[in-house]
C-alpha cells in the first residue's frame, strides 16, 4: 500500500485534478445572447449589442470589428451608428476579453434596403475624393494630397474628383499604414483618366496609378497598377498596364483611349488560388496571373495615388534604366480597398453601380431597305457631359472618317449591308446605339453581312467594301476573268501573267481593325491555277502573323502545302492542332476557275469548293492571334522571302467577313458569282461565251442578246418578249418588269430611265419597289412622274 509506484500514482491524480479545476474556474467570458444581422433603410439608425459575462477578474473589454478589422473608439457592449450608409454594410463580430481569456461572438450582417450587399462588404477603407481625400470608412484614414487639384468627375461634377500633375510631382499618400485582416485576399478599386500630354512619351516610362508597398520590388510586397505611355505610341489601339501582386509583374494590353474615365480593379486571390492576381477594366476581366509571395503582409505601408514614393519622386529604374516611377497627367476618383478579392461578378456590379451612364440616346438609328444606288442615312439624337464625339461601326467594327452624328451614303451598294450602330462619348465615358441594319432591296443579305473587304479586281485592286482597305500591286498584272470580262481578275506567277518571268508578285494589303475578326471568320476567293507544279507551300491568300519559328505563323491562311498535289491547305495557326488541315480528294490543278470558302466558327472551321462541303474539324475557341503583318494575296511573304510561297495562277474576287457564313449562304454566293456561267451553261451546255453563246449573239432571233435574256432570265433559245408594261395613274406612271434574281444578285444594275425627247434620259424621281420574289424571277414596281407633255419614254437600262 505504501510502495513508491502507489504513491507516485496518488499524486498524478492530484496534479491532473488541479488542472482541471483551475480550467473550469478559469474560462473565456461567456455570450448569452450574440449580436444579430439588421437590414435598415439608408441613412436609418442602426444598432448591434452583445450580452456577455466574465470568468476571470476585473471588467469586461470589447471591441467591435468591422469585416475582420477593429473598428476605433468601438470599445462597449453596444455599437451603435445614427446614419447607416452604404460603406458601413459588412459583418460585424465584437471581442470579449477579460483576465481568463477571449471570445469572439458569432457574425451579425449589416444590410441596407435596395442596396447591393456584395460590393461593399470587405470595404476597408473608401476614399470618394469629393471635396477632401477623407476616408468615409471606420478607420478614418485619409489620403494628403501634395499640388493636386480638384476636377469634374465622370459624372460632370465639380470637385468630385482629383487632378494631377507630372509637372508638379502631384501624389496623394495616406495618413497612416493601410492595415487589412488576413493575409491573402485583397482588392484595390479605382477611376481614372489619362491626359493626352503622355503621347510622345518614350516607352518604358512606367506611371503609377496606385501603388501600396515598399518601394524596394526586392521586399516582394508591391501590390500595384502603372500604366506605360509610350507603349501606347507603338499600338495605338491598345492600352499598356503593368500590375504587381507579390513579385509578381505582368504587362497586360487592352482597350485604351485618352481623355476617357475608365474603372480599374486588381485582385489578389480567388476562389481558384490565393496567388491570383486578376486586372479588370470597366467590369471585364482583362488578364490574371500568379503572384510569386504568399501570403503577403497584411500591413503594407502607406497608400499611394500617382507615385510609388512618398515626396513623388523617381526613386528607382529597371534593368534597362528606365524609370519606375512617371508622374501621373490626369485624374483619379472613388479608391476601395477590400480585405477580400472580389468576383467577377462583383467587379462587374461594381463598375455598373459607379458607371452611371451620362450620355443618354434619345433618338436611335432606323433601320433602312433602299433600293440600289439609292441614298441611305442614318442619324443619332444624345445628350450628356461637354462635348460629344461619334464613331459609327457597320457590324462592330469602326468606319473610318464616319465621326458626325449621322452616316449617309450617296448611292447604296450590296456591300453596304449590315448592321450600324453609333458609340456616342462624352466626358464620362459611351454609349452604343442600337443596330440599325441596312439591306438593298432584292438583294440577298446573308451574302454581303458581316462584309469587312471585297476586292472584285474589276480593272484595279481596290477594296469597294465600307473600310475601303488600301491596297498596293507588286508584279500581277489583269486579264479576262472567269466570266469573260477583261481586266477584271490578276494573274500572278507564271504563263497566266503575260509580263512575269520570275520573282516576287503579289498583292499587300496594310493591316486594319477590319482585317481582325476575332473568332470567327468567312474567307472567299476564286482561284485558276497554272498547268505546272507549284514549288513548296503556295499560298492564294495570307494573314501573317510572324515569320519567327515557332509560329504561330498565320493568323488564316489558304493555299497548297508542296508540288503540285492535289491538296488544299486551310486553317488558323492559334485555332488547330497542326497549322492548317490537309484536304485530299479534288485537282486544284483543272486549268479552270474554283470558288473556295473557308468559314471557321467558335469550335468549326470548313473548306467549301464551288459551293460544296469538302471538309469541316474542330478548332480551339480561342480568338485568333494578329500582328501588325499585311494581308498578303499571292504569297505568305513579301518579296525575295516569299519565293518557293507564290501563288502560280491567277485570284479573283476576295472577301473577308467577320462571321462565319451557314452553308447555304456559301452556296448562294457562289450562285451568284457564278450566275452568268450558269445560266450557260444551262442553256448551252457550256460556259464559253463563243459562238451562238457570244453574249451579243441572238439565236432566238427576238432582238433580245444572250446578254439582256440572262439579265431577265429568259430562254436564249426560245423567242420571248420583255417582262415590262407600264401604265397611267393619277399624275404617276406605273412601269412594271421582271429580271432574273440570279443576275440581279451576281451584281447586275437593273435602271428604270424616262425622257421626253428620247436624247436626254433622268431618273428623277423614280422609285422602285419590289412586289415579289419566287427564287428565280423578281417582279419590280417603278413609280415616276408623268410629266405635264402630251408623252413620256420609259426605258429598262441593264448593265
Amino acid at each position: 500500500m505504501h510502495s513508491p509506484s502507489g504513491s507516485f500514482s496518488l499524486q498524478l491524480i492530484a496534479c491532473i485534478i488541479l488542472v482541471l479545476g483551475h480550467a473550469v474556474l478559469h474560462a473565456a467570458p461567456a455570450v448569452s445572447a450574440h449580436p444579430q444581422s439588421l437590414a435598415v433603410e439608408a441613412d436609418a439608425a442602426a444598432s448591434l449589442t452583445v450580452t456577455a459575462t466574465g470568468t476571470g477578474t476585473g471588467t469586461l473589454n470589447y471591441q467591435w470589428q468591422k469585416d475582420g478589422v477593429d473598428i476605433p473608439g468601438a470599445t462597449s457592449s453596444t455599437f451603435g451608428l445614427t446614419n447607416a450608409k452604404p460603406w458601413h454594410i459588412g459583418d460585424y463580430t465584437v471581442r470579449v476579453t477579460d483576465s481568463s481569456g477571449t471570445l469572439i461572438s458569432s457574425i451579425a450582417t449589416l444590410s441596407l434596403t435596395g442596396q447591393n450587399t456584395s460590393i461593399w462588404k470587405g470595404l476597408v477603407y473608401y476614399f470618394p475624393l469629393g471635396a477632401t481625400g477623407n476616408d468615409n470608412g471606420f478607420l478614418a484614414n485619409h489620403l494628403n494630397g501634395t499640388a493636386v487639384s480638384p476636377a469634374l468627375d465622370r459624372h460632370g461634377i465639380a470637385s468630385g474628383a482629383y487632378s494631377f500633375s507630372r509637372a508638379t510631382l502631384s501624389r496623394m499618400v495616406s495618413t497612416e499604414n493601410i492595415v487589412i485582416a488576413g493575409t491573402s485576399q485583397r482588392s484595390v478599386s479605382f477611376w481614372a483618366r489619362f491626359s493626352p500630354t503622355y503621347q510622345g512619351i518614350p516607352s518604358g516610362k512606367h506611371v503609377a496609378l496606385f501603388h501600396w508597398g515598399s518601394s524596394n520590388s526586392s521586399a516582394g510586397t508591391h501590390f500595384a497598377a502603372m500604366f506605360n505611355p509610350g507603349w501606347d505610341i507603338q499600338r495605338a489601339a491598345d492600352g499598356p498596364y503593368r500590375m504587381w501582386g507579390g513579385l509578381a509583374d505582368n504587362v497586360y494590353r487592352g482597350p485604351f483611349s485618352y481623355d476617357q474615365w475608365r474603372h480599374y480593379v486588381l485582385t489578389l486571390g480567388d476562389a481558384s488560388s490565393s496567388t491570383n492576381v486578376g486586372f479588370y477594366i470597366n467590369g471585364v476581366l482583362a488578364t490574371k496571373i500568379p503572384h510569386d509571395q504568399n501570403p503577403l503582409n497584411t500591413v503594407l505601408t502607406k497608400f499611394r495615388l500617382g507615385t510609388i514614393s512618398d515626396d513623388g519622386s523617381t526613386i528607382g529604374s529597371g534593368g534597362s534604366g528606365d524609370s519606375y516611377d512617371f508622374g501621373l497627367d490626369g485624374a483619379m476618383d472613388d479608391v476601395r480597398i477590400y480585405n477580400r478579392a472580389l468576383t467577377s461578378a462583383e467587379v462587374y456590379s461594381l463598375y455598373e453601380s459607379e458607371a452611371t451612364v451620362t450620355v443618354q440616346i434619345s433618338s436611335q438609328p432606323q433601320t433602312l431597305s433602299v433600293i440600289q444606288n439609292a441614298a441611305a442615312s442614318f442619324s443619332v439624337t444624345a445628350t450628356g457631359i461637354g462635348n460629344l464625339s461619334y464613331q459609327w461601326q457597320k457590324d462592330g467594327v469602326n468606319i473610318p472618317g464616319a465621326t458626325s452624328s449621322s452616316y449617309s451614303l450617296a448611292g447604296a451598294k450590296p456591300w453596304h449591308i449590315g448592321d450600324y450602330t453609333v458609340r456616342v462619348t462624352d466626358a464620362n465615358g459611351t454609349s452604343t446605339s442600337n443596330a440599325a441594319t441596312l439591306s438593298v432591296t432584292g438583294i440577298n443579305s446573308g451574302i454581303w453581312k458581316g462584309l469587312m473587304a471585297f476586292f472584285p479586281f474589276n480593272g484595279n485592286a481596290s477594296d469597294l467594301g465600307v473600310f475601303a482597305n488600301s491596297s498596293s500591286v507588286h508584279g500581277p498584272q489583269l486579264i479576262v476573268d472567269r466570266l469573260g470580262l477583261a481586266q477584271s481578275a490578276y494573274a500572278f506567277c507564271g504563263p497566266l501573267n503575260p509580263t512575269w518571268t520570275s520573282g516576287p508578285s503579289y498583292i499587300e494589303v496594310p493591316d486594319t481593325p477590319a482585317l481582325r475578326p476575332a473568332k470567327n471568320l468567312t474567307l472567299s476567293i476564286w482561284a485558276k491555277a497554272s498547268l505546272q507544279s507549284f514549288q513548296g507551300y503556295v499560298h492564294m491568300i495570307t494573314k501573317r502573323i510572324s515569320l519567327l519559328p515557332p509560329g504561330p505563323y498565320n493568323s488564316w491562311t489558304i493555299g497548297t502545302p508542296d508540288s503540285g498535289r492535289s491538296t488544299i491547305q486551310y486553317g488558323a495557326d492559334n485555332r488547330t492542332i497542326w497549322n492548317s488541315e490537309l484536304i485530299n480528294g479534288f485537282s486544284v490543278l483543272n486549268g479552270g476557275w474554283q470558288q473556295f470558302v473557308m468559314t471557321v466558327t467558335d469550335t468549326k472551321q470548313a473548306l467549301y469548293v464551288d459551293g460544296v462541303l469538302v471538309h469541316q474539324g474542330d478548332v480551339s475557341n480561342s480568338p485568333f492571334t494578329y500582328s501588325a503583318e499585311s494581308l498578303l494575296i499571292g504569297t505568305a511573304m513579301k518579296g525575295a522571302a516569299g519565293e518557293d510561297q507564290e501563288w502560280y495562277g491567277a485570284l479573283d474576287d476576295i472577301r473577308v467577313y467577320n462571321r462565319a457564313m451557314s452553308g447555304s449562304e456559301v452556296a448562294a454566293l457562289y450562285a451568284a458569282e457564278n450566275a452568268p456561267n450558269n445560266w450557260r451553261q444551262t442553256h448551252f451546255g457550256s460556259t464559253a461565251r463563243t459562238g451562238s453563246a457570244a453574249d451579243n449573239e441572238d439565236p432566238d432571233k427576238d432582238g433580245m442578246p444572250n446578254l439582256l435574256e440572262y439579265a431577265l432570265n429568259l430562254p436564249p433559245n426560245a423567242a420571248s418578249r420583255v417582262p415590262a408594261s407600264v401604265q397611267a395613274t393619277g399624275g404617276n406612271l406605273e412601269y412594271l418588269y421582271n429580271r432574273g434574281t440570279a443576275a440581279f444578285n451576281g451584281g447586275t444594275a437593273f435602271q428604270v430611265q424616262w425622257s421626253d425627247d428620247l436624247t436626254t434620259w433622268s431618273t428623277t424621281g423614280v422609285v422602285e419597289s419590289l412586289l415579289s420574289d419566287n427564287g428565280t424571277h423578281q417582279q419590280v414596281k417603278a413609280t415616276l412622274p408623268a410629266g405635264s407633255g402630251s408623252r413620256r419614254f420609259v426605258r429598262l437600262r441593264v448593265q
